[in-house]
């Protein structure tokens, strides 16, 4: 039996600059750039009671992680409009990360012995470093032409390249255990390469889209202590079709296919894990594999006075599935990482509900039930492959004379994951808002998690385990958030355009933490 708790601490800045630039009404340009330096301070205490047929043992671990990172984001973003109507949008964005974290690990023993007392291994003290520098270069260029009823034109180009470089180090001197069999340093780069065409045509009641993106994509890791290097490099194409049918004004029918890929972000790749609770490790797999996902929708749309209803129908055939996957060793430590499963068969309905009441009140109701068929017989036999499983959303609003009260939140009832099954989860939130300084500014009040639910647990099993985790978070708080307008601010178009489709599962967006 093993109970841990954690207080946490961070502080941090953000810096802001940036310039606009319109020559003409046709053309824009924009610079932006965003530094974020942060520290955080972490304790984590573990404790565990072991019991035998002989004894039982108590004892404490703690764990002190102190952090510097930073953040430098640089943003530059250029638009032009032709006479023929060509639109093009052109985005290069490159961002630095730094992260330094030092690990203190202390464990001490509950109802000690003299002899452990006076003993030099009461109590023990161990010390674990990582540094890590990741960088990111994106850039895109953007085509549009033309319109839903004679034919719209999207095509463009992307490139992006990342690397990650994380350094695992021992410093402790002679009165720490030595942990330098954990050294070691990983080496992550990939880049990808791709361009896209995308058409849309409208004929009376009907309209569609249909696009292809073709990608070439190449990525290389590396782990010193086991000098190995894992290699991936492929070409691959992902088309995607749109159909829609107008039944009347306000109704439609849809369907859809596409093709994806999720790549593992580097999380899941890094292979270090964390040492505060050395009986449960969790740490990423360098040779994980991305996934490959088709998926099939038929849809109902209907728009109705202040109603919106909408329902799909949806089936999701992937390929070399990414999931966590649990051993445990003969020495009960529980390591959870990612590994490829064959594939997966998902099959789900979709439901979204939104109405005005009246002037004052809305609603907004959403659900997901789904059914899931997984295949690990590349890993183990001892799997339970079905999942039935559903979620759900709501939001409930009030306003008049510029009050409004909004009541939010979501839930999922518990459901089998393979090795295991997982708890139910709800947690809601209520907000309070106002405008103020003659409507230039914004009060608002907000209670997080209203009935302290939010948490997470977990019941996992195997042929040779058996687990259960809980975690609760200080989740229920008050806040009350105050903000000021000095001016209007242009509305910018969009710039995220195109089929670039499969995106990267845990992108960075621009940075990475």
């Amino acid at each position: 039996y093993q109970d841990k708790w954690s207080e946490d601490s961070r502080k941090s800045q953000t810096f802001k600059a940036g310039i606009d630039y319109t020559p003409t009404k046709k053309s824009s340009f924009s610079l932006n750039a965003k530094y974020v330096p942060s520290t955080r301070l972490n304790y984590d205490t573990v404790h565990y009671k072991e019991t035998t047929l002989l004894e039982i043992d108590e004892y404490d671990r703690l764990t002190q992680s102190n952090t510097d990172q930073s953040n430098l984001n640089i943003d530059f973003n250029a638009d032009r409009d032709w006479d023929s109507g060509l639109h093009a949008d052109l985005n290069i964005n490159q961002s630095f990360n730094t992260r330094e974290r030092d690990n203190l690990f202390v464990q001490t023993i509950l109802m000690a012995d003299s002899l452990e007392l006076i003993s030099s291994n009461y109590p023990t003290f161990e010390q674990l470093s990582t540094y890590r520098e990741d960088s990111q270069f994106q850039s895109k260029l953007d085509f549009e032409f033309g319109n839903n009823e004679n034919g719209k034109w999207e095509w463009g180009l992307s490139a992006r390249t990342r690397s990650f470089d994380q350094n695992q180090f021992n410093n402790g001197d002679s009165t720490f255990i030595d942990n330098s069999a954990l050294e070691n340093h990983f080496i992550f780069e990939d880049e990808v390469f791709a361009a896209y065409f995308n058409f849309a045509k409208s004929f009376g009641l009907w309209s569609f889209q249909t696009g292809l993106r073709a990608e070439q994509f190449a990525s290389e890791s590396y782990l010193e202590n086991t000098d190995s290097t894992y290699v991936l490099d492929y070409f691959k194409l992902y088309p995607s079709v749109y159909l829609n049918y107008s039944l009347d004004e306000n109704t439609s029918l849809q369907a859809s296919y596409s093709r994806r890929v999720n790549r593992p972000g580097f999380y899941s790749l890094n292979p270090f894990p964390e040492y505060s609770d050395p009986f449960n490790l969790r740490m990423g797999n360098p040779y994980l594999r991305p996934e490959f996902v088709n998926s099939f929708e038929f849809g109902y749309q209907k728009f109705d006075r202040g109603n919106t209803l909408s329902a799909s129908i949806y089936a999701k055939d992937v390929n070399d599935l990414q999931r966590r996957f649990i051993r445990v060793d003969s020495n009960s430590v529980s390591t959870v990482t990612y590994l490829n499963f064959e594939g997966s068969l998902d099959i789900g309905l979709e439901f979204m509900w939104s109405k005005k009441v009246s002037k004052e009140f809305n609603f907004m109701l959403s659900s997901n039930v789904y059914y899931s068929k997984t295949d690990a017989t590349n890993l183990t036999t001892d799997f339970d492959p079905t999942v039935l499983g559903m979620s759900g959303n709501f939001n409930f609003s009030w306003q008049k004379n510029g009050h409004k009260i909004q009541y939010s939140g979501w839930g999922m009832p518990g459901r089998n994951v393979g090795q295991g099954k997982m708890l139910t989860m709800f947690s809601s939130d209520l907000a309070y808002s106002r405008p103020i300084f003659s409507e230039m500014g914004k009060m608002t009040l907000k209670v997080s998690d209203v009935f302290n639910t939010r948490a997470f647990g977990i019941e996992s099993y195997g042929p040779s385990f058996d687990q259960s985790f809980y975690s609760k978070r200080l989740s229920r708080y008050l806040s009350l958030t105050l903000s000021y307008k000095f001016g209007e601010q242009s509305k910018r178009r969009n710039t995220r355009r195109g089929n670039y489709g499969g995106t990267d599962a845990e992108d960075m967006g621009g940075g990475f933490y």
